[in-house]
């Protein structure tokens, strides 16, 4: 309840603070802001993950093109691709994924493959997100990328650039 005092000019009692229907009308305003930004903020939120999933899908991608240059200009085999990149452990884990480990997955159509094998390097993906529980961290499929990006996918290609994909690569275009 608000406190009263009394104008020394009138007499008359004033209320000096707020009444608790203006704090509950307050506090109703508020609420609806909150609920009509929070798909905003989430947006938002995941807008940051991708950043932060392309960031990391451009680190591990740029150490797999170097690694490769490094070893005889032939890409790293399945087996042996992520322990031949050095990297800190969170760069492989994905900030929307919910694995402890790695999160991406290597692409298994490039494994051993000599770098001038191959034909399309801005289309040939070298890492992207992965399904949870592939063996090995390996994509051996298309349908195997975790659309976890609001139904897209990031993936690493060749070239080094890094993008997030809508659509699936048509058989062949991996």
């Amino acid at each position: 309840m608000a406190a009263m005092r009394t104008d020394r000019r009138t007499g008359m009692r004033v209320s000096s603070g707020f009444t608790l229907v203006e704090l509950l009308v307050v506090i109703a305003i508020l609420a609806v802001l909150m609920y009509i930004l929070s798909p905003v903020l989430a947006k938002a939120r995941e807008k940051v993950r991708q950043t932060t999933c392309l960031s990391n899908q451009r680190q591990i991608s740029m150490a797999i093109i170097m690694e490769v240059r490094d070893v005889n200009e032939r890409f790293p085999t399945a087996e042996e691709v992520w322990s031949a990149i050095k990297l800190k452990s969170d760069i492989l884990i994905c900030p929307t994924s919910d694995e402890k480990d790695n999160s991406y997955g290597y692409n298994a159509a490039i494994s051993d493959q000599p770098m001038a094998a191959i034909i399309s390097p801005t289309s040939t993906i070298v890492t992207g997100d992965a399904l949870h529980g592939l063996p090995g961290n390996i994509v051996v499929t298309p349908d195997q990328y975790d659309r976890r990006h609001n139904g897209s996918f990031i993936a690493g290609f060749v070239d080094g650039h890094v993008k997030l994909i809508k659509d699936p690569p048509a058989p062949g275009e991996e």
